[in-house]
């Protein structure tokens, strides 16, 4: 389990993690080509392009690269 910041010195550009955080269940985030911005996305890796804010919830996950 990481978090949000070892999250980003890990997690590759085309790659997803899972998200849990305690109320708020689970979501996942990927790293986007290009920019390399951490954007959310659903559990195949499909990205959103809305970029993962510095909320609360975000800071406090556990992620984990599938």
């Amino acid at each position: 389990m990481l978090t949000l910041s070892g999250l980003l010195d890990l997690l590759p550009s085309g790659e997803f993690a899972r998200a849990d955080y305690a109320q708020d269940g689970e979501w996942y985030v990927t790293r986007r080509y290009g920019d390399g911005a951490i954007v959310y996305c659903d559990q195949y890796g499909k990205h959103a392009d809305e970029v993962v804010k510095l909320t609360e919830s975000n800071l406090e996950a556990c992620y984990t690269i599938m």
